[in-house]
C-alpha cells in the first residue's frame, strides 16, 4: 500500500484501495461489508454524532462526523461497535436485506462459523426443501447480494479454496457457482488470505466418468488423479450417495449411482434430459466434483408412479404444494375460457316502482331494455318483448304488434284522444276484442281512470301508478309507472 497509507488523508482509503483491499468507507452505510482481514462482517463506523470533533481530523469537512475509534484518528472502516459478526464466533445483531426476506428460516445461504471461516460477498441461496435441486442450479433465483462466512483454506499461495455444504471449490480473483444453490460467490485474490500457504498437492481430481448419459442404477467409471486407496476412503455422490464403491487405482473409481426411488422429481423423466452432478470425497473431506456430468434418463412407467407415490406418501405438505403450483395455471386457463365463451348474457334489468320526473324519461330509459327483446316474431316460438314508443313516433322493436303491448305517447295521438294502455291479447286481433282500455284523463283535480268494459271479463292490462298520491296537471310531468317487464313476462 506504500506511504500513501499513512501520509494521505484517510478519506481517501476507499477510492485508493477498495477494488483491493475490504473494508474500507468513507461514509455512514447501512449496507453490510467485509472487514479488511476478512473475519468478520458489519456496518461502517462512521457516525455523524460528534459534537466537536479536532479540525486535523476532520476527514469529511464537518466536526460532527467521524469513525468511531479515536486511536484510529477518526478514520472510517467496516466494523462498527456492537454492529459486528466476527466468522468465528457468528452471535451478532447484525440483519442484513437477505435476513429480513428469509420468511422462517426457509432460505439457506451455506453460511458455516467456524475458527478457519472467512468473510466474501456472496448472492447465494437456495430454499429448504426435502426435493434435492441440485439439478436445479440454473433455475434458482439468486438471493439479494450480502456478507457471509465460509470456510477457507488453502492449497498453496496462488490456490484459495471455499467450503459450500461439504463441498470445497478452488476460488481464486473470479466468480464461483454451487452446487445446489442460485447465484454465485465472488473471490478475491487468493494472496490476500493465501500469502505463505503451505502447497498441498494431495487434493483430489476428476478429469471424465464413463458412461455420460444412463438410466438409474447405472454403473459408472470415474477417472481422475489423487485417488489414495491406501491412506483414504473414497465416498461418490450424486444428490445421494452412490453404491458398490470400487477405488480401482489412483485413477480410477466405479460406483452405481442411485436408484429409481430417488429420481421421482418431473424433471427427472428422460424427455427434459437433466444433467447430474457427480462429488468425490475422501476420508479427510477433500473433496472433487464436475458440474453436469450425468445426465438421467427416467421412464414414465408404473415403477415411476409407483415411486412418485411413495415420496408423496412420506411428504404430503410439499406434495400438495407441488400440485397445487403445477396445476394453478391450468385451473385459471379454464376460468378464463370459460368467462370468454361459456358464460350467458345477463338479461337487463330495470328497478320496479322506479319514479321518472317525465314521461320522457320513461320511454329513453327503456330503449336498451327493449333492443334486449328484439326478436324476429314471425318465427314460431320466439316471443316478442314490450316496446314503448318513444318521443319520434316510432315505436321500439316496431314488428309484432300483434303480440306485444304499445304505450302510444299523448303527442302523436289526436288532440280528441287521450293516451291509452290496450292489452297485448287484445290488440288488433279479430279471435280476442278488446276486453279492457284505460284512457289517462287529466282535469283540475289531477289524473283519473276510466274503464270501459266488455263481455270478456275483467282485465289485467297495466296501469300507470301514482305513489305519491301528489295531482299534477300537466300531463308529460309526474307520471309513475309499474315496470312493464314485471307484470307482462
Amino acid at each position: 500500500m506504500g506511504c500513501d497509507f499513512v501520509d494521505k488523508d484517510c478519506n481517501q482509503w476507499q477510492d485508493a484501495y477498495g477494488n483491493i483491499l475490504p473494508g474500507f468507507c468513507n461514509a455512514p452505510s447501512q449496507s453490510v461489508g467485509c472487514n479488511y482481514d476478512r473475519r468478520g462482517y458489519g456496518y461502517c463506523n462512521i457516525i455523524s454524532n460528534y459534537k466537536n470533533i479536532p479540525a486535523y481530523y476532520q476527514h469529511w469537512g464537518s466536526p460532527s462526523i467521524g469513525g468511531q475509534s479515536v486511536l484510529a484518528d477518526y478514520c472510517g472502516y467496516v466494523g462498527q461497535e456492537g454492529l459486528t459478526t466476527w466468522c468465528n464466533i457468528g452471535a451478532t445483531s447484525v440483519q442484513q436485506v437477505s435476513d429480513y426476506t428469509n420468511i422462517l428460516g426457509s432460505a439457506d445461504y451455506g453460511e458455516v462459523f467456524s475458527r478457519t471461516s472467512r468473510c466474501y460477498t456472496t448472492t447465494l441461496a437456495r430454499i429448504n426443501t426435502p426435493i434435492e435441486l441440485e439439478s436445479f442450479t440454473s433455475v434458482i433465483p439468486p438471493g439479494i447480494q450480502s456478507s457471509r462466512c465460509y470456510n477457507t483454506t488453502c492449497a498453496g499461495p496462488q490456490d484459495l479454496r471455499i467450503q459450500v455444504d461439504e463441498v470445497w471449490y478452488q476460488c481464486s480473483d473470479q466468480t464461483i457457482n454451487v452446487i445446489g444453490y442460485g447465484g454465485s460467490l465472488t473471490c478475491p485474490p487468493a494472496l490476500q488470505i493465501c500469502v505463505g500457504a503451505a502447497v498441498d498437492n494431495t487434493w483430489p481430481t476428476l478429469t471424465s466418468i464413463f458412461p455420460t448419459s444412463g438410466n438409474p442404477s447405472t454403473r459408472i467409471t470415474i477417472t481422475g488423479t489423487n485417488f489414495n486407496t491406501a491412506l483414504y476412503n473414497y465416498t461418490v455422490i450424486m444428490e445421494v450417495e452412490c453404491t458398490d464403491v470400487q477405488v480401482i487405482d489412483n485413477q480410477t473409481i466405479a460406483a452405481t449411482i442411485p436408484g429409481g426411488d430417488h429420481f421421482v422429481s418431473v424433471a427427472d423423466l428422460a424427455i427434459f434430459k437433466t444433467k447430474k452432478h457427480i462429488v468425490v470425497r475422501d476420508s479427510r473431506g477433500y473433496t472433487a466434483h464436475m458440474f453436469n456430468a450425468f445426465e438421467i434418463h427416467v421412464e414414465f412407467d408404473a415403477e415411476y408412479l409407483r415411486n412418485l407415490f411413495n415420496w408423496m406418501s412420506a411428504n404430503p405438505l410439499w406434495a400438495l404444494l407441488i400440485w397445487t403450483i403445477i396445476l394453478l395455471p391450468f385451473f385459471c386457463a379454464c376460468c378464463i375460457i370459460y368467462k370468454c365463451c361459456c358464460k350467458k348474457i345477463k338479461k337487463p334489468k330495470r328497478s320496479a316502482h322506479h319514479e321518472y320526473a317525465k314521461e320522457r324519461d320513461y320511454y329513453d330509459d327503456d330503449y336498451e331494455v327493449d333492443d334486449y327483446y328484439d326478436v324476429d316474431p314471425n318465427v314460431k316460438g320466439h316471443r316478442q318483448g314490450p316496446s314503448i314508443a318513444g318521443g319520434h313516433g316510432q315505436v321500439a322493436g316496431g314488428k309484432g304488434g300483434h303480440h306485444q303491448p304499445s304505450i302510444v305517447h299523448p303527442a302523436h295521438q289526436d288532440n280528441h284522444q287521450q293516451p291509452s294502455i290496450v292489452h297485448p291479447s287484445h290488440q288488433d286481433n279479430p279471435q280476442h276484442p278488446p276486453s279492457i282500455v284505460h284512457s289517462l284523463h287529466q282535469d283540475s283535480n289531477g289524473p283519473s281512470i276510466i274503464q270501459s268494459l266488455t263481455d270478456s271479463g275483467p282485465s289485467t292490462a297495466p296501469q300507470p301508478q301514482n305513489p305519491t298520491g301528489k295531482k299534477h296537471s300537466d300531463p308529460d310531468t309526474a307520471i309513475y309507472f309499474d315496470d312493464p317487464y314485471e307484470k307482462w313476462t
